[in-house]
């Protein structure tokens, strides 16, 4: 956990959740739709997609606006007998960028995931956002995100589209708000962490209020089943925002579960991915 380094590198994304005009490429803002598969589909592993799978964590890779990327797929270790096997994107926090492939499968969900490889019975992809302006990151994370998840859904025949999952912690929860919105129909259920949305990414506007961008989420994903934790005292991502998300997705009467743990800050996200009832409710939805 990096707590010095993050929190001033992750003062950008919060500006532009707080409504700041973030320098992100044309055409990555507002109402933009789920991006294509980068004009690759990385079949490392997949063998024949029934019996011959490589199970454990696979290095992939992906090209997106004419870069290539790295990214890692976990398959269950029960794959090649399954029938049919749920999916998660996992997302990481800002302090987690980079290009080693490595350092987003050590934190959030891929901290549950290396403490029980041999019975984590989910496919989980973990893209990794590059490193450098965090402005620009998060633009190029939710594009890598999407085309790491396309790709696995193509190579992998026994994902089960009717349970895809989406998370994401800090940046990754922001991005996920992000592909939640632009992907309503795709997920059977999302769960940010220590997470705000970024206004302008989500209406194009800078003049756009946290509450009216809120409002616009919640409309679009208010039958998307969404467990959202917060910390009282975060200020990272101030909790006044993230209440304000709450108030929208109460006020279109969403399928939404909010939890704010008292008197804790921005770093809850082990706890809440360490903890069985994140999981139990989980598993439990189907699109």
């Amino acid at each position: 956990m990096r707590v010095g380094p993050l929190t001033v590198v992750f003062a950008s994304i919060v500006a532009a959740a707080c409504g700041a005009a973030p320098s992100g490429p044309p055409g990555t803002q507002g109402i933009g739709g789920p991006v294509g598969a980068g004009g690759q589909v990385d079949t490392a592993g997949v063998g024949n997609g029934t019996t011959t799978a490589t199970t454990g964590f696979v290095d992939k890779t992906l090209v997106s606006g004419g870069e290539t990327f790295s990214y890692k797929v976990f398959v269950p270790a029960n794959y090649n007998t399954a029938t049919t096997v749920p999916v998660i994107l996992a997302l990481h926090s800002s302090g987690d960028r980079g290009s080693d492939n490595l350092q987003q499968t050590q934190t959030g969900v891929g901290r549950v995931v290396r403490a029980a490889p041999a019975t984590f019975p989910a496919i989980v992809v973990f893209p990794q956002a590059p490193a450098g302006d965090v402005n620009q990151s998060h633009y190029a994370f939710v594009a890598i995100a999407q085309i790491a998840l396309d790709l696995t859904l193509t190579a992998y025949k026994k994902s089960d589209l009717d349970r895809v999952y989406l998370t994401g912690h800090s940046f990754g929860g922001i991005a996920g708000f992000d592909i939640a919105y632009v992907n309503s129909t795709k997920f059977a259920a999302f769960v940010p962490i220590s997470a705000n949305i970024c206004v302008e990414c989500i209406t194009g506007s800078g003049a756009t209020t946290n509450a009216q961008a809120s409002a616009i989420v919640a409309a679009r994903l208010k039958r998307v089943p969404t467990w959202q934790f917060q910390g009282e005292l975060d200020t990272n991502v101030p909790t006044g925002q993230v209440r304000q998300i709450r108030d929208a997705f109460v006020a279109v009467n969403a399928t939404y579960t909010y939890t704010e743990l008292p008197g804790s800050g921005h770093y809850i996200w082990d706890g809440i991915y360490d903890g069985p009832d994140v999981w139990a409710w989980l598993w439990a939805q189907h699109r």
